[in-house]
């Protein structure tokens, strides 16, 4: 569900880059007619294309939709949209530092450490809320039952696990539960029908995978968009220079983002069209997506309102650093600037 093809994402990269522009050059030539007396003459007028350089964490998933729709509305408004698709979120967050790319998104563990090594970024927003859970037999009904199950982690370092032990932490401290490695949350989700395991980690679309392969065998004994609801596991990343230079360009991109995330929340339907578009699904996933967007609505996973603040920016930061995945010393006021959502804000309103 969550890959595109090679043969897709240069599809998508001619669609947003050659449509807007025209040209691989970065302008447009605009001819007009006018009548000087008796005469018509032409007039040609050059008129320069923004092109708008964004970094692509590895291959999208559904949440990556709603950025790819709100760049198609800001090359509606005369915006050029070139997007580049990384192998991992490390080197998008290393392009949007050196420069070779405007904005990004993803994890902000990634985004954080940059900051922190010294890249001349900021986070505007959130991309997408926490849809991870703690997915488990049906029989498990409290925190206290996982002590002693077959718990299946990514690994010892990974942000899933760490938020497992802060939620056993906070609801059942002392618990122990009997951890295994098995990476991938598909994987993880695979050896739990399989009987393999007890209890473990997953994303939103595995989890409802899951129930609804197998209903009745598994629950959510834990869903970390409430149980951990300061914490904002994935952002809208821009590099500074760009942001100071270009406030047009900010203030479009945050306005078409919150835009496309109140379109989403107000037509569901409307939404779930638009999904094939980008990713390539099966038809069980077909199926399956009424169920996966009402699920990502339940927790409020496209903020019409951006989603982010500095307070859950710096419980962000606490979290990651407590949790080994920082090295001390960031601050909210550092990793995050909230005036270009503000000024958003301020035009089109909250809801």
């Amino acid at each position: 569900m969550k890959k595109l093809t090679g043969l897709t994402l240069l599809a998508l990269m001619m669609i947003f880059f050659i449509t807007a522009c025209g040209s691989a050059e970065p302008e447009v030539v605009e001819v007009t007619r006018v009548v000087v007396e008796t005469e018509e003459v032409e007039v040609t007028r050059i008129v320069e294309t923004q092109i708008v350089r964004v970094a692509f964490p590895s291959s999208i998933d559904i949440d990556d939709v709603v950025a790819l729709l709100a760049f198609e509305k800001m090359q509606d408004e005369g915006f050029a949209v070139a997007p580049t698709f990384y192998a991992q979120g490390e080197l998008a967050a290393a392009a949007v530092a050196s420069g070779q790319a405007d904005f990004g998104m993803g994890s902000s563990t990634v985004w954080l450490s940059a900051i922190l090594a010294g890249a001349e970024i900021k986070g505007v927003m959130e991309q997408a809320a926490n849809g991870w859970s703690v997915m488990g037999l049906e029989s498990i009904e409290s925190c206290e039952d996982i002590g002693g199950m077959r718990t299946a982690i990514h690994s010892e370092g990974s942000v899933s696990t760490a938020m497992l032990r802060a939620y056993i932490g906070e609801n059942c401290p002392g618990t122990e539960p009997n951890y295994l490695v098995i990476p991938g949350s598909e994987n993880r989700a695979a050896a739990l029908m399989a009987g393999e395991i007890d209890v473990t980690p997953a994303e939103l679309i595995d989890s409802i995978r899951v129930q609804a392969l197998q209903p009745g065998e598994f629950h959510r004994i834990a869903n970390f968009a409430t149980d951990l609801s300061g914490l904002r596991t994935s952002g809208y990343w821009v590099s500074q220079e760009f942001a100071q230079s270009n406030p047009e360009a900010m203030h479009t991109f945050i306005r078409n983002v919150l835009e496309v995330h109140r379109q989403v929340n107000e037509d569901p339907e409307w939404f779930i069209e638009q999904v094939p578009r980008f990713l390539e699904l099966e038809d069980e996933d077909i199926a399956l997506l009424p169920e996966i967007v009402d699920a990502l609505l339940a927790i409020d996973s496209y903020p019409v309102n951006g989603g982010l603040s500095l307070e859950s920016g710096q419980f962000t930061i606490d979290f990651f650093t407590d949790a080994g995945r920082l090295d001390a010393g960031l601050t909210a006021e550092q990793a995050y600037d909230l005036s270009y959502l503000d000024a958003v804000l301020a035009e089109i309103g909250e809801q």
